[in-house]
């Protein structure tokens, strides 16, 4: 299961009936196995249980960070959520936390997952905004996050304080989605739990430092695999393998060494036992201001990368060819006035094994999203000048279409900032609801129906809701109606930064249900 893909982690059990027709004799029968007609249709079962876990929050000597969450889906039903430390950090939320939500009862505790079974750093009775301090340098890691030494030539893991584990049940797990920001601007969504994560980035010639840092919010403890290439090709040398991270702990690595000379990184976290939640920051210098790179789709022969914000900057495409065939790519801007193959995206053959980097100034000023096919599996990554103090610019990557609703739980509007969402169609036609949530009770704005032509995008503004408080932080909520084609999201917060792009995120999924897989009757017939 691929990480980005998994954000909500249910427990579904699947009852399966067997009729049995057994003869009974003094000699050996044989018996035979038949699969029969399907017996039932396929359903859905609600979300009842996720994992979200964010890498900022309570880093040691880091800025504040906050953390919203929402949980997307009204529901009469009582559920919980509960945030905490994947370490002993001393972060604590802060205070007026309110909510960002459709409906549905639930608990909220702030608790340190390192000290599980401990007392809460703070109660919330509804999901919404909380505040994170940074962790002190002097805070001690607790005793069962000792971490084996890396073998010579392997990056040392060091256990790190901070990362905060969102746990949702019940009501307030379905359509959970959390994101955190810190106080230089930098946003990224949290991730849930999984097998394989995916990066693709600039290299250590930029000047930037990339630091990977692993999160286990399970209480076995988690091995992992590092694997990178460059532009150069596969590393030579010692692999990074058999990391290991304690439970309910977080542990980060320093790349530069590794990745030394590199011009295009791209990095495949792979959990050979348990699950890991990955994060890869890009910082200059010893700065405090960063980026934390998104986590991609895995390898596809066509990604989508909604990451044209309409901004004057030239986007940079970063591509990455796992395979060891070599890669002939298609690329396709979808935009507000249809699909085309833009200037300086033709001919683009890639060898296998290796990451490269084109820019398209023929799309600056062009909102909308890429669409890359390619002859054998890829990934991407698109990024564009702006952020907060000392990040190297915005990062969007490639994800799969919208599943029942995309969430982004941190926009604000007003102020000298303004937020829109940009919905992209690269196939069918798409009919959307287009949903803002306010921070308070009841602050729920009246859904928008948008129609995007097939193979087009469309800008929709927001922060105009009647009844939202733009000064406050409100949730947006991108629905697909029935019979629409694949829908690709991107969020855009645009202010007074550099090129005044503030954030640029492409918008995961936060699903209500998951589907049941089909059911066949199975016979058991004995005979002579």
């Amino acid at each position: 299961m691929n990480g980005p893909a998994s954000r909500a982690i249910p427990v579904v059990v699947v009852v399966l009936g067997l009729a049995a027709v057994m003869g009974i004799a003094t000699r050996p029968t044989s018996t035979t196995l038949h699969a029969g007609e399907v017996s039932t249709a396929p359903g859905t079962l609600a979300v009842r249980s996720v994992a979200l876990a964010c890498p900022a929050p309570g880093l040691a000597g880091a800025p504040t960070a906050r953390v919203a969450l929402v949980a997307a889906a009204g529901s009469a039903s009582s559920g919980s959520a509960s945030s905490g430390s994947a370490s002993s950090s001393t972060g604590t939320s802060g205070g007026g936390a309110s909510a960002a939500k459709t409906g549905g009862a639930g608990v909220a505790s702030v608790t340190p997952l390192s000290s599980a079974g401990g007392t809460p750093l703070e109660h919330l009775t509804q999901p919404g905004v909380l505040t994170i301090s940074g962790a002190q340098p002097a805070a001690k890691v607790p005793k069962h996050a000792v971490v084996p030494a890396a073998p010579a030539g392997q990056p040392a893991s060091v256990p790190t304080q901070g990362g905060v584990v969102i746990q949702a049940t019940g009501s307030m797990a379905s359509g959970l989605e959390a994101e955190q920001v810190t106080s230089a601007d930098e946003a990224a969504p949290c991730a849930g739990p999984g097998t394989d994560f995916w990066f693709v980035a600039p290299g250590r010639l930029s000047g930037n430092h990339i630091e990977l840092a692993l999160m286990n919010v399970d209480s076995q403890s988690v091995s992992v695999n590092v694997d990178a290439f460059t532009d150069a090709g596969p590393l030579q040398g010692a692999s990074d393998t058999g990391v290991t991270i304690p439970p309910h702990a977080m542990v980060t690595q320093s790349l530069d060494t590794m990745l030394s000379g590199s011009r295009v990184v791209a990095i495949d976290v792979h959990a050979t036992v348990g699950q890991v939640v990955a994060a890869l920051e890009e910082k200059p210098g010893s700065s405090q201001g960063g980026a934390w790179l998104p986590a991609d789709q895995a390898p596809a022969r066509q990604v989508v990368v909604p990451a044209l914000p309409g901004t004057t900057a030239t986007p940079q495409v970063f591509v990455a060819v796992p395979g060891t065939q070599d890669a002939h790519l298609t690329v396709t801007a979808v935009t507000t006035k249809g699909s085309y193959q833009p200037t300086g995206a033709g001919g683009l053959d890639i060898p296998g094994s290796s990451a490269t980097e084109f820019p398209l100034p023929s799309l600056a000023g062009v909102p909308g999203a890429l669409q890359i096919s390619s002859t054998v599996p890829i990934t991407a990554t698109v990024e564009l000048p702006g952020g907060g103090t000392g990040a190297p610019g915005v990062f969007a990557g490639a994800l799969p279409p919208v599943a029942e609703q995309a969430v982004a739980a941190n926009n604000t509007s007003g102020g000298g900032t303004g937020c829109e969402v940009v919905l992209a169609a690269p196939g069918r036609a798409v009919s959307a609801q287009v949903s803002e949530v306010g921070e308070s009770p009841g602050q729920a704005g009246t859904p928008v129906t948008v129609h995007i032509p097939a193979h087009h995008a469309l800008v929709e503004a927001l922060g105009r809701s009647a009844t939202s408080n733009h000064k406050d932080t409100f949730a947006v909520v991108v629905t697909a109606l029935a019979g629409s084609g694949p829908l690709y999201v991107e969020r855009v917060l645009i202010g007074s930064g550099r090129n005044g792009l503030r954030s640029l995120i492409a918008v995961p999924s936060a699903v209500k249900t998951v589907p049941l897989p089909n059911v066949r009757s199975v016979v058991l017939t004995a005979g002579n």
